[in-house]
């Protein structure tokens, strides 16, 4: 038996190397569409040469033949074959010496470098196109107008290691498989979270989609799954769907939606009906299909987007063009094909879109059009603002937004690595700092749309939609600064219109979009009554939260905290003079003082040290924040910030001493009350 075979890739070499995995005729193979498409697309990513594992147990033929083809009298047997494609001119000689002598680790690489991809051949006759994997097209990847959901599929051929990038596509098998099958099938491989092998195979899916419907009994052949069975395979695999009528938006916000979920590495796919384009450039009806969208472009005057369509190939490109179907104005997609010479050819067909399903995390409640919706109802609110106050030689800022699904730990990640540093001034920075430590101490969904806004292409903050909440619920999560004045520059204006009803009314009634289905309200309350509360204010004034860093052996008998008995809490304006709560105090005495600190929720802690119970035991072991030591040195009030369980660690511990100083101010009446600050280090 011959252990691998290696061809110069061409396309007669291609059909014969596939006649070789199984008994079919010649010319039935090199005619076939698919292998049209494949032989052009493997062309355009310059692939040099073929080489056919003979012998290949395929995970998701096996159990296909399992669910069926056993019980065929003239079946095949349950083993494939596999095509390997390389970029580079291979011979058996140089493969022989690999595996004779062993392969060294840059003998592998350099494979690896070369490496295209690989296509599993099945035994049948016709549909004999299983699993494929292939490298999508450079410019498809490294584009920046351009984005495409692909995984890492790990290769073991004779032992030497390769992978590809890609998204698995194959054939419709029109037995096990019904139109849409392998298309959900592709779209599960999309899921990066899935792990390759507890993807269902295309029989499985069958079963799921027809094992919970009423008459199911005759399983296959089957020929086509409705909506309804779609939804019911991607239910089996506890997977949450979004469904989405197409034929109710225009292309725009069609492809809007597109760019969101594939940003977001979610696949969707897409039903509708394919209509033939006659000589006469009429349009003719076939029938309905699925296809799984996997990629676009982003272009303005060309979009596209990129799909398995399993009639030709994986990565086809599908334009966007309008057309007049029954008198009806519409729009719809070309599917756009090369010839053998690589050349564009005139499109035959169109497929106008139906229903466009999303396949998202089991947690992710809430569909993206929601925060779509809200972000254009925030731009339209700008700017029809601006629009009323400027002057009419003024122009409009460009205000942008992206929509993206992230975890709450990609977002973490991402906000403690951004850099605030350009384009903002020091004490900017700074405020955009002290948010983004409020922002990643606070807990959240593990699921959030993020919408991120951009000024004249610079940032200025993102969104959080809570992705796991309900479409009548409260889900702006959490607003982030990136620049504090591109971010201020849009938010005050909304949050000064928040309060005029009357202006707020009129500019919501001349929007394009309607409120209805959005989160427009809860993006104005977190603006009202998040943006800067009592809590900051103490942050601000008195430094965050401290927990006493350790206690004494003192402060501590019997399992419980020794509290002090002389400790007095002030909130605020008291009739105590200072000078009678400090009597004992005696000037110039070092071992003379009062120990205070600024509580958790602002009031003033003021008591004496017993016994060595130090600023713990005035507070109950409870967070506080700036603490120190209150004496008297020649003859006048001073504090400092000594405590080496609560103070320690401020970076602006004399800023936090002077607003303590107003603090003491503020609660005592003593007349020509003068307090003094000990600088920190002194």
């Amino acid at each position: 038996m011959t252990p691998y075979l290696i061809c110069k890739f061409e396309k007669q070499t291609l059909s014969n190397l596939i006649k070789e995995c199984f008994d079919s005729k010649f010319p039935d193979i090199y005619n076939k569409i698919q292998i049209d498409y494949i032989y052009r697309y493997l062309k355009d990513i310059k692939c040099k040469s073929v080489l056919l594992e003979p012998v290949y147990i395929d995970k998701d033929y096996l159990e296909d033949y399992k669910q069926y083809y056993v019980k065929g009298f003239n079946n095949k047997g349950y083993k494939t074959s596999r095509l390997h494609f390389f970029s580079s001119e291979l011979s058996h000689k140089e493969i022989d010496n690999y595996l004779e002598q062993g392969v060294k680790t840059t003998d592998s690489d350099l494979l690896q470098r070369y490496y295209l991809g690989f296509m599993v051949i099945k035994p049948l006759p016709k549909t004999f196109i299983g699993k494929t994997c292939l490298l999508p097209y450079r410019s498809l990847m490294e584009s920046k107008d351009k984005e495409c959901i692909t995984r890492e599929y790990h290769v073991d051929l004779f032992g030497i290691p390769l992978h590809v990038q890609s998204i698995a596509f194959q054939e419709q098998d029109m037995v096990v498989a019904a139109h849409s099958t392998t298309a959900i099938w592709s779209a599960f491989h999309a899921l990066n979270y899935c792990e390759i092998r507890s993807i269902p195979s295309c029989s499985e899916i069958t079963i799921n989609a027809i094992n919970h419907i009423d008459n199911s009994h005759n399983r296959f052949p089957n020929t086509s799954l409705t909506t309804k069975q779609m939804l019911r395979t991607i239910d089996v695999e506890k997977i949450k769907h979004h469904l989405f009528k197409v034929d109710q938006l225009n292309s725009d916000v069609f492809h809007e939606i597109v760019k969101t979920h594939i940003d977001s590495k979610i696949p969707l796919l897409l039903r509708g009906t394919i209509y033939g384009i006659t000589e006469k450039k009429e349009y003719t009806r076939k029938n309905d299909y699925t296809i799984t969208i996997l990629g676009y472009k982003e272009r303005t005057k060309s979009k596209a987007i990129y799909i398995h369509d399993d009639r030709l190939g994986p990565f086809v490109r599908a334009s966007y063009r309008n057309i007049v179907v029954d008198t009806e104005r519409n729009w719809g997609l070309i599917v756009q094909e090369k010839d053998d010479n690589i050349k564009w050819m005139a499109a035959h067909e169109v497929f106008v879109p139906d229903i466009l399903i999303a396949i998202t995390p089991k947690k992710v409640r809430l569909p993206s059009d929601l925060a779509i919706n809200t972000c254009h109802l925030i731009k339209s609110i700008f700017l029809k603002m601006l629009e009323i106050f400027k002057s009419p030689k003024e122009s409009l800022p460009n205000l942008q937004f992206s929509v993206k699904l992230k975890e709450i730990s990609e977002i973490r990640k991402n906000l403690l690595c951004y850099d605030f540093s350009e384009g903002d001034i020091d004490d900017a920075r700074t405020k955009c700092q002290k948010r983004r430590l409020d922002f990643l101490t606070q807990s959240y969904a593990r699921y959030h749309w993020v919408a991120s806004f951009k000024l004249n292409d610079e940032d200025a903050f993102d969104i959080l939609f809570d992705a796991t909440d309900i479409p009548q619920g409260d889900a702006v999560a959490a607003i982030i600064y990136k620049d504090y004045y591109n971010a201020n520059a849009i938010l005050d204006i909304i949050k000064n219109l928040c309060t005029d009803e009357i202006i707020l009314a009129d500019i919501l009634n001349d929007l394009p979009y309607s409120r209805e289905n959005s989160f427009l309200l809860s993006f104005f309350s977190f603006l009202i009554t998040k943006d800067y509360d009592y809590a900051c204010y103490l942050d601000d004034s008195y430094g965050r939260l401290r927990a006493p860093s350790y206690l004494k052996q003192e402060e501590y008998n019997g399992g419980k905290i020794t509290g002090n008995k002389t400790s007095e809490v002030f909130y605020g304006r008291t009739k105590n003079m200072l000078r009678e709560i400090t009597k004992d105090l005696k000037n110039n005495v070092n071992n003379s003082f009062m120990i205070w600190a600024i509580t958790h929720e602002g009031g003033l802690v003021i008591g004496k040290e017993i016994d060595n119970n130090g600023h713990p035991s005035l507070t109950g072991f409870k967070p506080a924040r700036i603490a120190g030591e209150l004496f008297i040195k020649d003859g006048d009030f001073y504090i400092n910030s000594k405590s080496g369980r609560y103070s320690r660690d401020y970076t602006n511990p004399n800023k936090l001493l002077e607003n303590a100083v107003d603090k003491f101010n503020e609660i005592f009446p003593d007349k020509d009350l003068l307090i003094k600050i000990q600088p920190f280090g002194s």
